[in-house]
């Protein structure tokens, strides 16, 4: 099939309308002011594989991470073990998608005519996930374990149904516990929104020309990247610099860089970089794919929002 250009237009931007009626779902329900005042948190839509359609302006470390949580998901249950009203929730950096701790993600998929369609996710930084101290976080930690609870891809609702057992462990286990389950109903929240605002799409549309037009969206995005890209120099660059010591006594951490640019190609390799420390101030994959991602988007495409095409030109080793 192929979709006429302005029905590609007008999804494309519905879908960037529907990740920001979630993140202002989000901003107007959260109970913990990190959230509504200083907005850490991100919102986002993605097609049946896990791929972004459309995020709405956020966090900038955020940037293009929630589709890591998404395709831990489908890792996890894989699509025939998910069901319509299922909500998922994870912060592992391992294996989730993670940043720190701190930041939990809801990740609800979404089904059209009994078939899974598409996925709605909200990344939220909760204010408090126990640990040793108030609000989780600290310079002196050597693992992770002090740092609070930790999801691994769990399941926070089963077809509609709560999960009481996960639900009173976090109240049992965090220092505000109506803050953060207020917090939990906000990213539930934002997500049926989501849901709604994709079904709406959907009967309008159909599955086949909603698909289509997601893909053209992505190819589209992709050849702009590339073609900024082809407008620099190709070349080598090399960077390094040190970071402050890991916690009392500890060595600062060596960090290098070579960013390759290659007709219309960018690679980041940090190969030759310091490893991880025992320490609080290692990053996991997703936030520092974040970080390289947010660089990539203020270099080919910062005007646009984000979608899987923005970054299909990035190597990150």
């Amino acid at each position: 099939m192929s979709t006429d250009k302005i029905t590609i237009e007008v999804i494309r931007n519905y879908l960037i309308t529907v990740a920001d009626e979630m993140k202002k779902v989000v901003e107007r329900t959260a109970m913990s002011p990190i959230i509504y005042e200083v907005l850490d948190f991100s919102t986002g839509v993605f097609t049946r594989e896990g791929k972004l359609m459309g995020q709405a302006a956020g966090l900038t470390s955020f940037l293009g991470t929630l589709d890591l949580a998404v395709m831990a998901v489908l890792d996890k249950f894989g699509p025939e073990n998910l069901r319509s009203g299922d909500l998922v929730i994870t912060n592992d950096p391992y294996t989730g998608g993670g940043t720190h701790l701190n930041d939990v993600v809801t990740v609800s998929p979404i089904f059209y005519e009994g078939v899974l369609t598409a996925f709605a996710a909200v990344r939220a930084h909760w204010i408090d996930l126990g640990g040793k101290v108030p609000f989780s976080q600290m310079s002196d930690a050597t693992e992770i374990f002090q740092e609070g609870l930790l999801f691994p891809v769990v399941k926070l609702y089963n077809a509609g149904v709560r999960n009481e057992a996960l639900y009173a462990l976090i109240e049992a286990n965090v220092r505000l516990p109506k803050s953060v389950a207020g917090d939990i109903q906000a990213q539930i929240a934002a997500c049926r929104v989501g849901e709604r605002r994709l079904g709406e799409l959907l009967a309008k549309y159909g599955v086949v020309c909603f698909e289509d037009a997601v893909a053209q969206v992505m190819m589209n995005t992709e050849s702009q990247v590339r073609t900024r890209l082809q407008q620099l120099p190709n070349g080598v660059a090399t960077a390094e610099d040190w970071h402050d010591a890991a916690g009392p006594g500890g060595a600062p951490i060596y960090i290098c860089v070579q960013v390759t640019k290659q007709h219309d190609h960018l690679t980041f390799d940090f190969t030759g970089s310091d490893p991880a420390t025992s320490s609080s101030l290692n990053q996991g994959w997703g936030a520092f794919l974040s970080s390289c991602r947010a660089i990539f988007k203020c270099i080919t495409q910062p005007q646009d929002a984000a979608n899987d095409g923005s970054f299909r030109a990035l190597t990150v080793v």
